[in-house]
């Protein structure tokens, strides 16, 4: 693989070009402030893994537990979604090549529906040869006004709907009633049940629809077990003593600015702790929702659970952030990952954004999917190619609860031999690092 140091050192305005292998093993970082190593070996059976799976524009994630020699793998996958038809073929192909043998996927997070992080989940429920257990998801869908109702008709409720270019509705995802700004229980699909009468009756729209009929019609090789509605009270069990997964969001669904916002700042997001080792997942998480999240910690006495080894960044590292989240004191994450493609790296939302990776503590703490290897003055006119070469790379993350690294694979290799930290080019990868005791 290519050397990406280069497109973390991202300071002030510039993507800086660096294509040269200046060590034979990861940096020691003293600003990671852990203990590091490069002569590390764990277990094999002690190791979780967590995949950020290379899907372009998008996000998906497959979380493999600890398992002992011989068994399967119990799996969680976190979204699945793409903007392209290949990047979904690629993301399909990246699960089953990762097994040679196993069908199932245990546990399944919709984060949101949005269609790139559902496009390849879909797919894969349509999938003969991949089963999937249980799926769940923050309560949201898409109707089609009319069908389900009208918003012109309703004075008495706020609704989050979108318009087209003639300015009639186009879907509607929530009504709320304008005095309490309490959601319409109707609207919310808290199980599969509730999903297969509000598919049958033609009332969902687009995306949704065609999540909802894939779960419903999923016959082979199993049906969908459930599809429930997943909150910061939801009681998860992993079968796996050692691995925890704390719900912290959404406490109540909450309708923010825009049909965008309310979407996005209702992301599922929860805690994963394996042990001293723990990682924040969080979704589309927005400013808004961000600043909620932590008023929500803090009034619960909770806060200390922002406190963790690896964030996934919010939305893809977009400039929708809120500052006081990614610097909250309890906030003392070692590295960050995002995934992202080529449209949202440079050229339409400029992920990860400048200000993002400065409050992360510098581009050597943030590791993302894809980079292109060039000058990008990203907030001027003129973009400055010094050379025109592009990586795209699958993110994951070892550990056996006590230590973890993070290391970059290369598209199609996902199922070969993973590289040991010798193997592992500066900046393509970290040392072992000490997680921190809980």
């Amino acid at each position: 693989m290519l050397n990406r140091t280069c497109s973390r050192a991202i300071t002030g305005l510039l993507v800086v070009l660096f294509s040269t292998n200046l060590f034979s093993t990861p940096t020691y970082y003293s600003s990671y402030k852990r203990e590091q190593l490069v002569n590390y070996t764990a277990e094999e059976s002690d190791i979780m893994r967590i995949w950020i799976i290379d899907v372009g524009q998008g996000d998906g994630m497959l979380i493999q537990l600890p398992h002992k020699e011989g068994e399967d793998p119990t799996d969680i996958l976190i979204d699945g979604g793409a903007f392209s038809k290949a990047d979904v073929d690629n993301a399909k192909n990246f699960v089953k090549n990762l097994y040679a043998r196993k069908g199932t996927i245990e546990h399944s997070y919709i984060t949101h529906h949005d269609s790139y992080h559902v496009k390849c989940l879909i797919d894969i429920l349509k999938d003969t040869e991949i089963a999937v257990n249980k799926i769940y998801h923050n309560g949201l869908a898409s109707y089609i006004p009319r069908k389900k109702e009208d918003p012109i008709k309703y004075s008495s409720r706020e609704y989050v709907f979108t318009t087209n270019s003639s300015g009639t509705v186009s879907r509607v995802m929530a009504s709320f009633d304008k005095t309490t700004k309490e959601l319409d229980s109707s609207y919310i699909i808290n199980s599969i049940s509730e999903l297969k009468t509000a598919q049958e009756k033609g009332h969902l729209h687009n995306i949704y629809d065609k999540l909802a009929a894939a779960v419903v019609n999923k016959t082979m090789p199993a049906k969908v077990e459930s599809f429930e509605r997943f909150s910061s009270n939801s009681i998860v069990n992993l079968e796996n003593e050692d691995v925890q997964l704390t719900p912290l969001w959404p406490v109540d669904l909450k309708r923010y600015k825009s049909w965008s916002y309310t979407i996005n700042g209702n992301s599922l997001t929860f805690r994963l702790q394996y042990k001293d080792f723990s990682m924040l997942f969080t979704g589309d998480h927005n400013d808004e929702s961000q600043s909620a999240l932590l008023e929500h910690l803090e009034a619960t006495g909770r806060l200390h659970l922002l406190d963790s080894d690896v964030l996934k960044i919010p939305h893809h590292g977009s400039s929708h952030g809120e500052e006081d989240f990614f610097r909250n004191d309890a906030m003392n994450a070692v590295v960050g990952v995002a995934s992202m493609g080529e449209k949202g790296f440079g050229y339409s939302w400029k992920h990860p954004n400048t200000k993002i990776v400065r409050w992360m503590g510098g581009a050597h703490k943030v590791f993302h999917t894809y980079a292109e290897e060039k000058y990008i003055n990203w907030y001027g006119d003129e973009t400055i190619k010094k050379e025109d070469f592009k990586e795209r790379s699958h993110i994951l993350i070892e550990t056996d609860g006590v230590w973890f690294r993070v290391v970059e694979i290369e598209p199609g290799k996902e199922s070969g031999p993973i590289p040991i930290v010798q193997d592992v080019r500066a900046g393509d990868g970290t040392q072992w690092v000490k997680a921190k005791p809980q």
